[in-house]
């Protein structure tokens, strides 16, 4: 049965009266060399008490006397309030914002483009590239092939530039040929979507 605090007081102090007794009758019977032993003794007791034997700050409210070494040990780990404590990864790049911002305003013609895109490229690509190569037009020609850059002159779903090098036409009828012709200048320029959408994100362009 664990003893309390008061209880553990009480017993202290009870040595000590015994100690300080037992060296008064010593002292007066003149064996001061007995004396100093108890003296000594008593000065190393009192050392390694207060700095081997500490309260537990964790087991503080149970008045548990444990040594210093099992600190460790007393503290809990919960994987579940670790887990609650991990912060979800920083805002994304600035470039994956902005193909969260095309998403939403693809038209539905646009919408219709894009799926048929995936699905041509899934013959060439694999389920990552196929995605790279999709952020590539998100971010470029938002899948309009009409789409015309009014400062650069770069034009359809690709944005070839200059534009008469696709020689595709602007329109719905023109869409396999800029998927063809988009999907030939990211593999001969930067050789998979992989890297072309990396140099995307970091350039700005392609």
């Amino acid at each position: 049965m664990k003893k309390t605090k008061l209880e553990q007081i009480k017993q202290l102090g009870r040595l000590i009266g015994y100690i300080l007794a037992t060296m008064w009758r010593v002292i007066k019977n003149k064996n001061t060399w007995i004396a100093v032993i108890l003296i000594v003794t008593f000065y190393v007791w009192g050392w390694f008490n207060a700095n081997y034997y500490t309260q537990s700050p964790v087991k503080e409210w149970q008045n548990v006397i444990v040594p210093r070494y099992t600190r460790a040990k007393q503290v809990s780990f919960s994987p579940k309030k670790v887990l609650a404590e991990i912060k979800p990864i920083p805002v994304p790049p600035k470039a994956i914002a902005t193909i969260e911002k095309h998403k939403k305003y693809l038209t539905t013609q646009q919408y219709e483009n894009q799926q048929y895109a995936r699905k041509y490229f899934e013959a060439f690509y694999n389920v990552d590239e196929v995605q790279a190569m999709d952020n590539v037009i998100l971010s470029e020609g938002w899948y309009q092939v009409d789409i015309k850059n009014p400062e650069t002159g770069a034009c359809g779903i690709g944005q070839a530039y200059p534009c008469e090098k696709m020689g595709c036409p602007l329109d719905q009828s023109g869409l396999d040929c800029q998927l063809e012709w988009t999907m030939k200048y990211v593999n001969g320029r930067y050789g998979n979507p992989i890297k072309a959408w990396a140099f995307r994100q970091a350039n700005g362009w392609y």
